[in-house]
């Protein structure tokens, strides 16, 4: 009994241990091989296998009519040196014309007649060196290159570096190639204009294991329309900054591929740019500045992708004129879609074309573009521009950052958003440029137009914006200063005003929307410094406002810590609320001319004093 007992328990583990074999592999997927005898990359139709790997002595097509090599529609065998004189490739009666077995160096001038079909071997190639390669087939019957397997990647390319005239692919099909480069030690790619002449049109490029198209810098492509590059593994292009003018948008199509965007290469912008708008983005691949030292224009629609702490500086002989539309914006973006991926756009350049009109930035800010400046998504170093209908979101510093140095011929409109500072870094003089409520700056970290004390040399007004200023280090008006209803400026610790005896204030609010001077730490007493006058300019009022927090210093050597300061000044302030002030709300000497009326006093130790 207990034999038997064993004998069923074993016989148990058997069946289990067969019904539960988990380590089998998966099963392959078995395609259909062709039987070629004669070598020829042609299979015969008639005999064939499944199996999950290519057997020797068979390819994956069928197209081989006679198979023992007698049949004259067999193609041609192109070795080493089959191209080493002029000659053309004529259209046989066969599927394929010509199989080449050799990477090919052309020598010669060779002309391929339309319809030929011209098949490589593996690791074979096509580089036209000192010859040329004209290839012009025709709408219903194109010159085709292709693997004598129609795979992936199967065989290397075509490069071109020739400077001959004759160089042209006219109704062309290039297809199954960018197995490896064709001279070392580039990028593989299908077809390579590395320098020399070439002309493109009604090309095709497909079914490629790498890169669609590379473009040199020390080519020259004379004509570039109706190339249509899709199902490759890696981007359709890739092109050096100097060439981007050569790629026109005529009936191109560079969609379908793994990488859907046409590679920029290089950290130069050296020579006129055209970016027109293409059937998918432009990826600038260098991680590093880009220094545009001329003209770069940009289409309506067209998608920039930045890399990892890329940015643009546009110096003093360059410029960036991107106009896009309402409906067809101008996009600039992280190739992350995170804020601070890359750096942002540095403008240095005095040209009048600079322009940024319905344009998108998103996630800049990750660094300065020109050492050693503050982080921004813009920054306005030096010279002119016009910025309007444009949006910056999603930034790890700044928005925009102006320098006094800077001016704008058109400022309007704009959108700052998602910012880790605040939305816009800027001198006092560029407070002038600011188009006011016509713009939109909330939503980011610091809510401020934050500004760098210094010196007024220009008559300026401040307009009111849907956020308020804050102001770090004294404010010195050497000119005359307008301040709109309802500006609200926030002052940190060290920061004040200083009227100068050629300058002058007029700071009238309304009832309804009082000016309002106070510490960015709200309530506080004697937070900042505080207003100080020593102009007798018939211009100076100070009427509907709010001045909290002053007098925690004085604002020029060495006078008293009240909120205002008066010496031998001419000014009318009315109808306004000083509070928070350990010391006199208003002070002033023998010498000022002072008109004061309606002012209200809260936690204020004395209201007026004469000294």
């Amino acid at each position: 009994m207990n034999f038997m007992l064993a004998l069923t328990v074993t016989l148990g583990l058997l069946l289990f241990s067969c019904s539960d074999d988990t380590d089998d592999p998966m099963p392959c997927e078995e395609m259909l091989w062709y039987q070629d005898l004669d070598g020829d990359g042609l299979g015969n139709p008639d005999e064939s296998l499944l199996s999950c790997e290519q057997p020797n002595g068979y390819v994956s097509n069928n197209n081989d009519d006679d198979d023992t090599g007698s049949n004259t529609n067999d193609p041609v065998l192109l070795t080493c040196n089959s191209l080493a004189s002029a000659q053309t490739l004529e259209n046989g009666p066969g599927t394929i014309d010509y199989i080449v077995d050799c990477g090919i160096d052309i020598s010669a001038a060779i002309s391929i007649e339309p319809g030929v079909v011209i098949a490589f071997r593996e690791g074979t190639f096509f580089n036209i060196s000192t010859g040329s390669l004209n290839a012009q087939g025709t709408e219903d019957e194109p010159v085709v290159f292709r693997g004598v397997n129609e795979v992936s990647g199967f065989w290397r390319g075509i490069l071109f570096k020739s400077n001959s005239a004759d160089n042209e692919l006219e109704h062309v099909i290039i297809k199954d190639a960018g197995e490896n480069f064709v001279e070392c030690c580039g990028s593989p790619t299908s077809l390579e204009l590395k320098s020399g002449r070439v002309k493109l049109s009604h090309v095709t490029i497909e079914n490629g294991a790498a890169y669609g198209l590379i473009i040199r810098d020390e080519v020259r492509v004379s004509t570039f329309n109706n190339i249509v590059i899709n199902t490759h593994e890696e981007a359709p292009v890739s092109i050096s900054t100097n060439k981007i003018s050569d790629l026109n948008n005529e009936n191109c199509d560079f969609s379908g591929n793994d990488d859907d965007y046409i590679e920029v290469v290089g950290n130069a912008i050296s020579e006129s740019a055209d970016f027109r708008n293409q059937s998918v983005p432009y990826f600038f691949s260098a991680t590093g500045t880009i220094t545009l030292s001329d003209a770069m224009t940009v289409d309506p629609g067209v998608d920039f992708i930045m890399a990892n702490n890329g940015g643009i500086y546009i110096n003093s002989t360059g410029y960036l004129e991107a106009n896009g539309q309402a409906s067809d914006k101008i996009t600039f973006r992280g190739e992350v879609q995170s804020p601070g991926y890359w750096r942002g756009i540095h403008f240095e350049s005095n040209n009048s074309k600079n322009s940024l009109d319905h344009v998108d930035i998103q996630h800049a800010g990750s660094n300065f573009v020109v050492c050693c400046s503050d982080a921004g998504s813009l920054v306005f170093q030096s010279g002119q521009a016009t910025i309007k209908n444009t949006s910056l979101s999603n930034g790890a510093n700044y928005g925009i950052i102006m320098r006094s140095e800077y001016d704008f011929n058109d400022y309007s409109n704009i959108s700052i958003t998602g910012h880790a500072n605040a939305a816009i870094l800027c001198s006092f003089d560029n407070i002038n440029d600011l188009d006011g409520e016509g713009s939109d700056y909330t939503g980011n970290d610091l809510d401020a137009i934050l500004i760098d004390g210094g010196t007024l040399t220009n008559t300026s007004t401040a307009p009111k914006n849907n956020i308020p200023y804050q102001v770090r280090g004294d404010i010195n008006a050497e000119a005359n200063w307008t301040i709109d209803p309802g500006v609200v400026f926030n002052f940190e610790s060290d920061g004040g005003i200083f009227i100068s005896n050629s300058a002058s204030i007029n700071a009238v609010g309304t009832a309804s929307d009082p000016i309002i001077f106070q510490g960015t730490s709200t309530g506080a007493s004697n937070f900042w410094a505080g207003i100080h006058i020593a102009s007798r300019n018939t211009s100076n009022r100070i009427e509907n406002f709010e001045l909290d927090g002053a007098g925690n210093s004085f604002v020029v050597c060495c006078n008293g810590e009240n909120g205002f300061r008066a010496v031998n000044a001419v000014a009318t302030i009315r109808n306004g609320e000083i509070k928070n002030v350990d010391g006199c709300g208003i002070s002033y000497d023998s010498n000022s001319d002072l008109t004061i009326d309606g002012i209200s006093y809260t936690n204020v130790t004395s209201g007026e004093c004469e000294e």
